[in-house]
């Protein structure tokens, strides 16, 4: 018996869960470096608000920007949803998002006040919606991530 740890991720993601990744794995964000993270790890907290049978993760950013609409504490999010990764490929539990402590995972509410705020925007929401829907595997005509 091996006493390296182990480096499998488990696979099954909830609704809630926190994953830890960095802004330049999303799609749209491959050349963006936050300034004063160039060297640091998977600074960035992603919270799954839907997933599909193919375990394809849609995620939220998390962020304690001002302009976030607050979830709790210091934390918040802004209305957009983030379906694939920087190659243009679905998001999974990869190298490049990792899960967090199960502790630290939302509750249903937050999940759902999230999806609910994502979905209703009025900005961003009918791109948002197009999203699930086309994760989700539902008939959609204009969903383009």
């Amino acid at each position: 018996m091996s006493n390296k740890k182990s480096k499998n991720v488990s696979k099954t993601v909830r609704n809630g869960t926190i994953l830890r990744t960095r802004d330049e794995y999303f799609k749209g964000d491959k050349n963006y470096r936050k300034p004063g993270y160039e060297k640091a790890g998977h600074y960035r907290a992603a919270a799954v608000v839907d997933t599909n049978r193919d375990d394809e993760l849609a995620l939220v950013k998390l962020t304690t920007s001002g302009k976030a609409k607050k979830i709790s504490g210091k934390s918040g999010f802004r209305a957009y949803i983030r379906t694939l990764d920087d190659n243009g490929k679905p998001i999974r539990i990869s190298g490049k998002f990792i899960p967090d402590k199960p502790h630290k995972a939302l509750t249903k509410a937050q999940v759902n006040e999230i999806k609910k705020d994502c979905v209703t925007d009025a900005k961003t929401g009918q791109k948002n919606r197009a999203k699930l829907k086309k994760l989700t595997g539902r008939k959609n005509n204009n969903a383009d991530s």
